[in-house]
């Protein structure tokens, strides 16, 4: 659960009232391809079963993809790489007719969005960067000769901070991890890069990460809370002046030959806030999402927090996001 900080919004304030209007009163819509995100960890997190969660979401859902996590303090225990959990879920998936996305890295989606061994993420830049590289080349050498993988996703918000204990990944690693990845993958299997929001046409100085990878995938939080003072924030709903704008960013990465996705599509509470989501507001943000036309694929997020409201009595998010996102299991 994240949301573009506060230097952000006023950094990027006077770039955002010199750009351009858009026609807010399109009437095109979006069809985009729908996946979902799911983390183990998170399933977990909230008491329930990974493997039994990732089932139940497969059989009640007619997704056509998912975004999978390797968690690097996940698959490294005691010095051994076990991929044994996510081998499993990515078989699965595969077996449901799901393309995969797998995202591995330092960081990783997810709070506390950061998933080094003990130890790593202190060492000196140098040695920290080979330690990154070294668990890529792991993941590259488990997977990249399999037909199990659709596409790669490289880190994951990279430039949004998270506090002291998520450091920060210089571009120039990532170019390496990057650069790595093609020289594994022999199939030249789609890069993903994915940002927090702004980043993708107010801070020019990361662009060139952008011209290195083939997708760039954006978080879409339609209403959140402000971490500082408490208030919500709803930072679509500023026009003309709002710091996010689905259409602007695509278009932005479209004009610069690149493909545009939203990886982190709002369908749970932002923080357990009840306020931030219900199934009104299920239905109002994917309203609001697919609005803009042309996009082509969106990974639902929350999926684990469907399954323990259901678990826990309260079924009603669960049965509006299968109104939503089911077209015919039988």
């Amino acid at each position: 659960m994240k949301l573009t900080r506060h230097f952000l919004f006023l950094g990027t304030f006077f770039v955002i009232i010199l750009s351009s209007f858009h026609d807010s009163g399109n009437s095109r819509r979006s069809q985009p391809s729908i996946g979902f995100s799911f983390s183990p960890a998170y399933a977990d997190y909230l008491g329930l079963d990974p493997q039994d969660s990732f089932s139940k979401i497969l059989d009640s859902f007619s997704f056509q993809a998912v975004r999978l996590p390797v968690y690097w303090n996940r698959v490294l225990r005691e010095g051994r790489y076990d991929f044994s959990e996510i081998d499993d879920l990515v078989r699965e998936a595969k077996n449901h007719g799901l393309e995969v996305v797998l995202a591995a890295g330092y960081r990783s989606f997810r709070w506390p969005e950061c998933y080094a061994p003990d130890g790593i993420d202190v060492l000196p830049y140098e040695e920290f960067e080979k330690e990154i590289l070294s668990f890529w080349g792991e993941v590259l050498k488990h997977f990249a000769n399999t037909n199990l993988i659709d596409f790669w996703q490289v880190e994951n918000e990279t430039y949004v901070s998270f506090g002291n204990h998520c450091r920060f990944v210089k571009t120039a690693t990532l170019f390496k991890l990057v650069d790595q990845v093609r020289e594994y993958d022999r199939d030249d299997r789609p890069v993903i890069f994915g940002v927090g929001g702004t980043e993708v046409t107010f801070l020019p100085s990361y662009w060139g990460i952008f011209r290195h990878v083939d997708i760039i995938s954006a978080s879409f939080y339609p209403r959140t809370i402000d971490q500082y003072f408490g208030f919500y924030i709803e930072p679509y709903d500023w026009f003309p002046i709002a710091p996010r704008d689905i259409e602007r960013e695509r278009q932005f990465v479209s004009a610069r030959s690149r493909r545009y996705w939203i990886s982190e599509f709002q369908a749970e509470p932002w923080q357990e806030d009840a306020t931030t989501m219900s199934p009104d507001i299920l239905l109002r943000n994917w309203d609001k999402l697919t609005s803009s036309p042309e996009l082509e694929r969106v990974f639902v997020w929350g999926v684990e927090w469907w399954l323990k409201e259901k678990k826990e009595g309260r079924p009603e998010l669960f049965k509006t996001a299968q109104e939503l996102f089911t077209k015919d299991l039988d």
